[in-house]
């Protein structure tokens, strides 16, 4: 029940009834014989109290992380102590090199400050070794700016090192991710009681991984033997996006230390549709659009491994002005793995 159904707000014709019926109860008798005086007046009160009546509806839904949006679902969210994800930094790897072989490993620490001409900072994400009778090594690391990709260099090395080492960017900055959206930031919001303790619940684990990186749109956790399996839907796992799960349930103190993980990105298997549609008389074809539409969004909203059956695909096709359907792709509904989830594929519709 949404805040609306709550305040049981009604429409203009019935606060117009209302109204009136109030106004006959006062004078009656007057509104018969001078409604052209009166009526304008009590449909424009009528109006009045529904514009206000809604204002104080979504004013109150803001107070809800439920239904409250932009700053309001900020607010709401530090109420259960989730921070919006502002985006994710981009990364790339770094080559370090030393001078001279030397006999022993020389490591440049996790942290590691490195630094562009016009002092644009990143960081190294994870400790690189260069290894004893080698010159170089290579390693993640993250530029500090909430941006999806660029060109700067960061080869200055921004703190002293026991050894010289050079540094040498082997790629543009890549990776990065746009502030968190609505429904992203509300979903997570919903799990911060599962955020205690990773002990036990499932929500958990998918609340820590939607916090490290907010290019993951969703996630599904199960185990596996003795593993937990983390299956993350998003475009493109890469070293950060591992990095940075790891270390949001890492062992120290988080997870219990008899909990390994596995990191799996989501398999895609693809939902192709071929039907004919048959239109109601006087429906233009542009009716298609409409239909490949409601698909979309009918499989947009999958979760992963959720399955989807031949009757779901027909009512997604079987829209208003829509008398009949034929399908010939598929014949039978998905059913995907615990690893895997529906996207959709190639729409063929004909009339």
């Amino acid at each position: 029940m949404n805040i609306q159904e709550l305040l049981k707000i009604k429409t203009l014709e019935e606060y117009v009834a209302d109204n009136i019926a109030i106004f006959e109860n006062l004078y009656p008798g007057v509104l018969e014989s001078e409604s052209d005086y009166y009526m304008p007046v009590i449909r424009s009160t009528s109006e009045r109290e529904l514009r206000i009546r809604t204002e104080i509806a979504d004013a109150l839904s803001q107070c809800f992380w439920m239904s409250a949006r932009d700053e309001w679902l900020d607010w709401c969210g530090e109420e259960y102590k989730v921070k919006r994800l502002f985006g994710a930094k981009p990364t790339t790897q770094i080559e370090f090199s030393i001078e001279a072989i030397m006999s022993i490993d020389i490591t440049i620490p996790k942290g590691q400050l490195l630094l562009s001409d016009d002092n644009t900072k990143a960081y190294t994400m994870e400790d690189i070794v260069i290894l004893a009778g080698e010159t170089t090594a290579s390693g993640l690391c993250e530029l500090d700016m909430l941006i999806e990709t660029s060109d700067i260099k960061c080869e200055i090395i921004g703190t002293l090192l026991p050894y010289t080492v050079g540094a040498k960017q082997l790629a543009p900055w890549s990776g990065g991710e746009n502030y968190e959206d609505n429904e992203d930031y509300r979903e997570r919001i919903s799990m911060a009681l599962d955020d205690n303790s990773v002990a036990g619940p499932e929500n958990a684990y998918i609340k820590k991984t939607l916090d490290a990186d907010s290019r993951i749109h969703q996630v599904k956790v199960f185990v596996a033997g003795d593993r937990v399996q983390i299956v993350v839907d998003c475009e493109i796992l890469d070293d950060a996006m591992i990095n940075r799960i790891t270390q949001a349930c890492n062992g120290e103190d988080v997870r219990p230390l008899n909990d390994k993980i596995d990191i799996i990105k989501a398999e895609i298997v693809t939902l192709d549709i071929t039907a004919k549609i048959y239109l109601a008389s006087g429906i233009s074809i542009e009716k298609l659009i409409d239909i490949k539409a409601s698909v979309t969004t009918m499989v947009s909203g999958l979760r992963i491994s959720q399955p989807i059956g031949l009757p779901k695909i027909i009512d997604a096709l079987f829209i208003d002005g829509v008398e009949d359907i034929a399908i010939t792709i598929p014949q039978v509904g998905i059913l995907p793995t615990a690893t895997q989830i529906i996207k959709i594929g190639n729409v063929e519709l004909s009339i």
